[in-house]
């Protein structure tokens, strides 16, 4: 991530503009609070540029480059509204130009048939109590 955004940066200072449109950080791994420290200090340097950012919370399941998420304990497939509110709180402060992976049930690569369970209904809870909070 850091020899892309330098690269971006790079770009940027001779041309204006960056090389890339966006980037997708997935760090859903690591506690939510580390995921987004992170992932606000890569944005920081990627507003100037007008770049967007995608954010990955919760954790996707299925096996997909080499990276087996087939034993993980069920609740991390599923984002709560409260962790991508969290998200936003951390990110929209730097810019509008970002997007949040929510994870609800779903899978990447290779994954075991009848073990998928979607709860789309989650993106809408997380939509309603994002309006309740901001007053919308």
């Amino acid at each position: 991530f850091d020899g892309m955004l330098e690269a971006d940066e790079s770009f940027f200072k001779a041309h204006g503009e960056p090389l890339f449109s966006s980037h997708m950080l997935d760090l859903s791994e690591e506690p939510d609070e580390e995921n987004i420290e992170i992932c606000a200090k890569y944005f920081k340097r990627m507003a100037p540029m007008k770049l967007i950012l995608e954010m990955e919370i919760g954790i996707t399941g299925g096996v997909e480059d080499g990276v087996d998420n087939s034993g993980v304990s069920k609740e991390k497939l599923y984002s709560t509204p409260e962790d991508v509110y969290k998200v936003w709180q951390g990110l929209a402060p730097i810019s509008e130009k970002f997007t949040i992976a929510a994870a609800f049930g779903n899978v990447h690569g290779v994954y075991a048939p009848g073990n998928v369970s979607l709860k789309p209904v989650i993106l809408h809870n997380t939509q309603e109590y994002i309006k309740e909070k901001l007053g919308c």
